[in-house]
């Protein structure tokens, strides 16, 4: 396709240092060393197309630098300067003396050339690999060819450039050879060439390579990888001080870890640990000092602070208060500037740890570091002798470290007159904590050393090896058991408890494509209004069968990420978590089982969680930190309840009873007393707190957390304001509409990376989505339904493209001039078949073509029951030569037939031309489809591509030349229909 573009590109300009040869299929030097071949141009062009196009000298001189005969090649350009230099001449002169600087420049450029030819002498030599570094080359450069340009320049080399391109004597120029010799160099010297472009392209070819060198700093080949790979000419080193405290760091480490193929399982152990133990905070003296005034009034405490209402009481009344908790107490204010808190954590690392038991005791120490909150410091020591290691467990190789360090000793008591001296240095801030076995707790030396050395609190982690953990609490009165876990190492290693959804328990008598883990085609869905979430730049959904689809453009229909996913179409779904990283819901399907559903966005894996509310009916979330909090009732008791449950692992942690007068609550803000409150779920403690809210929010109408920590309000002229700091409000949006409002719910993942808020102000209105950024409103478009919802569906519109499909039929047949027939319950006909042309397959209705004589046998569909794996609807026709064909309620058709030598086929059923799949592993068809997403992390699912004529020929004709040979001894008793 040879375009003005193209010919700039290769023919203006042209050096006379190398040429085409063999009509156009390899570009040599003058002396007829290889630059590249045909082939190995296409791919970089193809490569290079997508904006790192650089001009065609550039693109032949790196080309050259990564083959082997790069030596030889810069010996002649060496040697050639070197003429220049050397020669008395007048031409070369004044070349030397008006390019001296770039001549010069060479030696150093050089160097820098022969650092990467090195690297690339040590990567695999195929061209695609070859290309991959010419993009990180030009990459960083600018290209002076416009996107379309480069598109095409690409496109023209493909198809072929015209053979007169390739002549070596167009324009009337003649290649040099560059001397290789002594003699050669000397010849040059003396007879420079008879025509001043050789000088010209020369000093071209040395800019050209100064601009290639100029991103290569470094001199080794490591240095350029690095290079390569980043775009960097130095490595980043870590800050010297992490920014993140203790906890999120150790949350940090647990997120990298999940997918790490060694410790994935102590991720998860880790996980399950952090949903179950709870070390409170110690009761330091300086906290309990009767300083300042008083801070609160509680049900618990110290009788020397019974409020003196109390006492009024008769004995008995008293004594029956105190013990139904019943009695007040009033609590102290703490000192303005608390005495800093530490954690020491010993972890034991004696021969009774050793093996599994490590494990847990590891376990137990990045869980303990991850609740404690971040004003108390988590220092984690283990024995060595009679002294005591500090260490970090903080990344990787920490762990490793730590997992490599065992001690020969029967317990850890040498070490404990250590641990003991440390505390005695902040006594009253410290709260220790000891992990180790019972083993060693039962040895009478050990509990010799820790009466004598302990005998102020002390918190003991004893871990067993079949999973058994016990938190114990040892004081002067003595040691009492906290809590009793099981969590066998088996059971967390199997992922029984987190389970990737998987199709593995379909059966062998279901259509093929149906037992694939990655299903072949794009589908697409009718959405309803709360089951549609869009996700950055894709959209999330899920239909009433089941199905978890990713639809990524407007083009194309959506990607299956899941077939089953354990609810259906009355399933109750509420956001939970939406970010880069992965988007989190909890499901409530028909059976009241909850699930906890989380897709990654680095592997699109969908994985599900068995979650623990205890409600029988779920009205709304919440997430507070990393604890979802559930509100609903039970049919029991209909009060509103709300249940705490770990985000990662959906254990139940505790749950508490609304009050009456709760009905003011949105999410976890709600009035009481005449104030407003902020309900809160302390992992440290395992226990409810609730906050009072300043008191510029206090006059509300209503109160919206639209961001964690972040309140917003309506004030009784219905104005919408934003807090602006300590005593003062701002308002946002005046006036909504002029109406009440009536409705008003946090949508901060509506769209990720910015805040909204969605609110609904009149009944016949319809809701709007209010910026809190950008002071924007945004109106949903189209018939939606009034509320919250509809907001979310529309954001989605410019994402969602719905093709209905047509898959309503009650019989099917084959008719012996290549047609499947389909009859709909009316009675019309349809036919599936190939084009005259042979560019599709259509379904197309019988009534627009002509009629026909051969006869058709039609055979009746009948409902299929569902098995594992497979919540949509299905029914089957079997033909009489027991080909059977499906129909299922997604809109897809497949047909098996009864020769197994012949392969399965699967299409997409909609008025008009047909898409499907082989089970070769080919797909045909539309691109809205059958076409591969630009993101790689599917391309293993959409590989090859067939043409429909194709797909007709090989696979779905012999399908139906089969189906019409019926056995002469199988008798037939089907519709007749001429």
């Amino acid at each position: 396709m040879a375009t003005e573009t193209a010919r700039k590109f290769f023919c203006e300009n042209r050096s006379c240092l190398f040429r085409w040869e063999d009509h156009g299929r390899e570009l040599v030097w003058g002396n007829r060393l290889t630059i590249a071949f045909h082939e190995e141009l296409t791919v970089a062009l193809n490569y290079l197309s997508d904006g790192c196009m650089p001009s065609f000298m550039s693109l032949a001189l790196a080309m050259s630098v990564m083959r082997r005969s790069w030596p030889e090649v810069a010996d002649g350009i060496t040697r050639t300067l070197r003429a220049i230099t050397n020669s008395k001449i007048a031409v070369f002169v004044q070349t030397d003396e008006q390019y001296k600087e770039d001549i010069d420049s060479w030696p150093e450029t050089l160097e820098k050339l022969n650092v990467l030819h090195e690297y690339v002498k040590t990567k695999p030599s195929q061209p695609i690999d070859r290309a991959e570094i010419l993009v990180a080359l030009f990459g960083r450069l600018e290209s002076p060819w416009s996107a379309a340009e480069q598109q095409e320049i690409a496109e023209a080399f493909r198809a072929g450039l015209p053979q007169e391109w390739f002549h070596p004597a167009i324009g009337g120029i003649r290649t040099i050879a560059l001397p290789t010799s002594d003699a050669g160099e000397e010849y040059l010297s003396d007879n420079p060439p008879l025509f001043n472009s050789f000088s010209r392209d020369l000093i071209q070819l040395l800019r050209k390579a100064r601009t290639l060198s100029t991103g290569l700093k470094l001199l080794a080949t490591e240095d350029v990888e690095y290079q390569l790979r980043t775009g960097l000419d130095t490595e980043i080193e870590p800050a010297p001080v992490s920014l993140l405290d203790q906890s999120l760091q150790t949350r940090a480490l647990l997120n990298t870890l999940k997918d790490d193929p060694e410790f994935s399982g102590l991720a998860r152990l880790t996980q399950h640990l952090m949903a179950a133990i709870s070390l409170p905070g110690m009761m330091t003296q300086s906290s309990d000092l009767p300083l300042g005034g008083i801070s609160d009034i509680t049900n618990r405490g110290s009788l020397d602070r019974l409020l003196l209402s109390e006492l009024a009481y008769d004995d008995l009344t008293l004594a029956t208060r105190i013990a139904l908790n019943e009695a007040l107490f009033f609590r102290r204010e703490v000192p303005p500037a608390p005495q800093a808190k530490s954690r020491p954590i010993l972890l034991d690392n004696s021969l009774p740890l050793w093996g599994i038991p490590r494990l847990y005791g590891t376990a137990v120490a990045l869980a303990v570091q991850a609740l404690t909150p971040a004003s108390v410091t988590v220092d984690c020591f283990r024995p060595r002798g009679s002294e005591l290691l500090n260490f970090k467990l903080n990344d990787r190789q920490n762990l490793v470290d730590h997992l490599s360090h065992l001690e020969a000793a029967a317990t850890p008591a040498r070490c404990i007159k250590a641990f003991a001296e440390l505390l005695k240095k902040n006594s009253d801030a410290s709260e220790p904590v000891l992990i180790t076995t019972p083993d060693v707790l039962k040895d009478s030396q050990f509990l010799t050393m820790l009466d004598t050395e302990f005998p102020d609190a002390l918190w003991i982690v004893a871990a067993e090896r079949d999973g058994r953990i016990a938190v114990l609490h040892r004081t002067r009165q003595g040691t009492s058991v906290q809590k009793r876990l099981h969590l066998p190492l088996e059971d967390i290693l199997s992922g029984r408890t987190t389970a990737a959804i998987r199709d593995s328990e379909i059966p062998h008598s279901v259509p093929a494509i149906l037992k694939l883990a990655d299903f072949p085609l794009r589908l697409a869905h009718h959405v309803r209004s709360g089951r549609v979430w869009k996700w950055g730049e894709h959209a999330i959904s899920i239909s009433d069968d089941g199905r978890i689809m990713l639809w990524t453009d407007k083009r194309h229909g959506a990607i299956q990420l899941a077939a089953d996913a354990h609810f259906g179409s009355n399933s109750q779904l509420f956001l939970v978590r939406r970010n880069r990283q992965l988007v989190r819901f909890l499901v409530q399907n028909e059976a009241k089982s909850a699930f906890l559903v989380t897709i990654f966005s680095g592997s699109w894996e969908v994985t599900l969680v068995a979650a623990d509310p205890r409600l029988e009916e779920i009205t709304d979330i919440r997430l507070h930190e990393n604890t979802v909090l559930v509100f609903g009732s039970r049919h029991r008791k209909r009060t509103d309840l709300c249940c705490a449950i770990d985000e990662f692992s959906g254990m139940y942690l505790g749950e508490r009873e609304m009050l009456p007068d709760d009905r003011t609550r949105r999410g976890r803000v709600y009035r009481h007393d005449g104030k407003w409150r902020v309900l809160c779920w302390t992992n440290g403690v395992n226990e409810w707190t609730q906050q009072i809210l300043p008191k510029e929010l206090q006059s509300a109408k209503i109160v919206v957390e639209a961001e964690p920590g972040e309140f917003l309000i309506v004030n009784d002229k219905d104005q919408l304001v934003l807090p602006a700091g300590p005593g003062g409000t701002e308002t946002v949006f005046d006036h909504l509409q002029r109406r009440p409002v009536l409705e008003i719910s946090s949508n901060d993942s509506f769209l990720p990376g910015s805040r909204n808020l969605v609110v609904r102000c009149g009944a016949e209105r319809a809701p709007m989505s209010l910026n809190l950024d950008t002071k924007q409103r945004e109106f949903p478009r189209g018939p939606l339904s009034i509320g919250i919802n509809a907001v979310e569906q529309a954001s989605c519109e410019s994402i969602v493209m719905i093709r209905t499909p047509h898959y309503r039929f009650s019989m099917v047949g084959v008719r012996k001039d290549s047609a499947i027939v389909l009859r709909d319950n009316r009675g019309a006909r349809f036919e599936i078949v190939l084009l005259a042309d042979q560019s599709q397959i259509v379904l197309i209705d019988a009534a627009r073509l002509p009629p026909v004589s051969p006869e058709v046998q039609f055979t009746s569909f009948e409902p299929e029951p569902k098995t594992a794996g497979c919540n949509f609807e299905m029914q089957k026709a079997t033909l009489p030569d027991g080909t059977c064909i499906w129909l299922e309620s997604r809109g897809l058709m497949h047909i098996k037939s009864s020769n197994v030598q012949l392969k399965e086929v699967t299409l997409v059923m909609r008025d008009g031309q047909l898409s499907g799949w082989l089970s070769s592993g080919t797909v045909f068809g539309e691109d809205y489809h059958v076409e591969s997403p630009d993101d790689s992390r599917f391309k293993r699912v959409f590989e090859h591509r067939v043409s429909p004529h194709v797909a007709w020929i090989r696979v779905i004709l012999p399908c139906i030349s089969e189906a019409c040979r019926v056995p002469s001894d199988v008798s037939v008793n089907h519709d007749k229909v001429m």
